[in-house]
């Protein structure tokens, strides 16, 4: 992917971005964006740099690492979401599926489970048309569910990013 369309995707504009310092490389980026204070589009660049499966597990254990107050349904979600990251079945995405809704897009763990639905397959279910999810839909759902899951931390949800994208940087290390 090249660096301008990664950064259009986590909002980043063209203005924006010239007034970044140059980098050549995914973890010089997320270097530039971290040192510019900019935690939380470095969060989403980690979400758009992963390969799906490795997005959803790396979401899902930042999720798990949080230790909230779940809902059975949250639980449920972010079991399944992990299931399909693990062994990323049909089976296990359409089941993570019906769980997000249970649990709702307004959760993280719904959001993660949501972003396994989108790694693969149709987003069309059982109707017999297959249409492949739009490109890197997996990422906005796993990096909208680990900004969600900040959201909760507030006003101290700094430190999670911090996390969040170390976790990240260092999954992204062992796929390269």
């Amino acid at each position: 992917m090249r660096f301008d369309t990664l950064l259009a995707e986590v909002g980043i504009g063209k203005k924006a971005a010239c007034k970044l310092p140059m980098f050549d490389s995914e973890m010089g980026l997320l270097e530039v964006l971290e040192e510019q204070g900019c935690l939380q589009e470095a969060v989403l660049c980690v979400a758009h740099l992963l390969p799906p499966r490795e997005s959803v597990w790396w979401a899902c254990q930042l999720l798990k690492d949080q230790n909230a107050e779940l809902e059975s349904e949250g639980k449920d979600a972010l079991i399944a979401a992990e299931q399909w990251a693990l062994k990323p079945t049909e089976e296990n995405r359409q089941k993570a599926a019906k769980l997000a809704e249970l649990a709702g897009m307004d959760t993280p763990e719904g959001m993660a489970a949501m972003a396994a639905r989108f790694s693969t397959g149709s987003v069309v279910e059982n109707s017999g048309v297959k249409l492949p999810p739009p490109e890197k839909l997996y990422a906005k759902m796993s990096g909208g569910a680990v900004l969600l899951a900040m959201l909760r931390m507030l006003p101290d949800g700094e430190p999670f990013l911090e996390e969040a994208l170390k976790t990240g940087k260092t999954v992204l290390k062992a796929e390269n």
